[in-house]
């Protein structure tokens, strides 16, 4: 990847308004974008365009889902890039962008679909995006006034039963779409039972979402606290995530 690419990217985040779709977001996207394009047998070349598409993906944030950021996104990376990449390989990259939110019947490539995958399977699940979700309760006006312990199981069963469906992926990665899933499951259960380390995760999280801090900070200050078993298997499991520890286990889940 030509260097300026991630410069380009970190002096362009002013329209980034997202805690929980930030810069370590950005990356870890484009980490597992170049990744899944690998698993997929791709070329090299394919996945260093895919890992563009997913550092850029939501370089262009607002604080709620109400705004379709995709468009501006692919907007802003066409902008910011096409003095890098020749136009072919722009338009490549601008389309991954701008279709990485909901699944497609047919994509157009390996590149195409990676971001996608990435920002679903990977970014978009586990016990990680569990948290993630609560962090976004606290900056997001799409949750003020909602009953959170109802409200966040409810968006999270949401993902599962609809983006997330592993009929969405391609059948190697049925297990791992199914592994992810039952980290949002089971959390979602837990807060409909009032758990009480998922409760607190929950507040712990949209309290500091409401501070504008950043997940990657915020997690790493909550394994710190004093919790019990459920909550502390949570938080293990995301901080492995999110220190780039689940590949060999990922690996280990597609079918060859």
């Amino acid at each position: 990847m030509d260097e300026r690419v991630e410069a380009i990217l970190k002096a362009n985040l002013e329209e980034n308004k997202s805690c929980a779709h930030g810069l370590g977001h950005l990356q870890r996207t484009a980490e597992w974008s170049f990744w899944f394009v690998t698993q997929m047998d791709g070329t090299l070349r394919e996945a260093e365009l895919a890992y563009v598409a997913g550092l850029f993906h939501d370089m262009v944030r607002p604080d709620t889902n109400e705004i379709w950021h995709a468009q501006d996104s692919a907007n802003k990376t066409k902008e910011l890039l096409k003095d890098i990449y020749q136009p072919n390989d722009l338009e490549k990259i601008v389309k991954a962008v701008l279709d990485h939110c909901e699944p497609k019947k047919e994509w157009e490539s390996l590149l195409h679909q990676a971001p996608f995958f990435a920002d679903k399977i990977a970014e978009g699940s586990g016990a990680y995006v569990c948290l993630r979700e609560a962090l976004w309760s606290g900056e997001s006006p799409d949750y003020h006034g909602k009953d959170l312990v109802r409200f966040v199981p409810h968006l999270l069963r949401k993902r599962v039963d609809g983006v997330l469906r592993p009929t969405n992926y391609p059948s190697r990665f049925s297990k791992l779409v199914e592994y992810q899933n039952q980290w949002i499951l089971d959390f979602s259960e837990a807060l409909e039972k009032n758990d009480s380390d998922a409760v607190f995760l929950l507040e712990f999280f949209n309290k500091r979402g409401k501070e504008g801090l950043d997940f990657d900070s915020v997690i790493s200050e909550a394994v710190l606290q004093k919790i019990g078993e459920f909550g502390g298997k949570c938080l293990t499991e995301a901080m492995h995530y999110v220190r780039g520890g689940k590949q060999s286990q990922f690996e280990s889940l597609i079918q060859r």
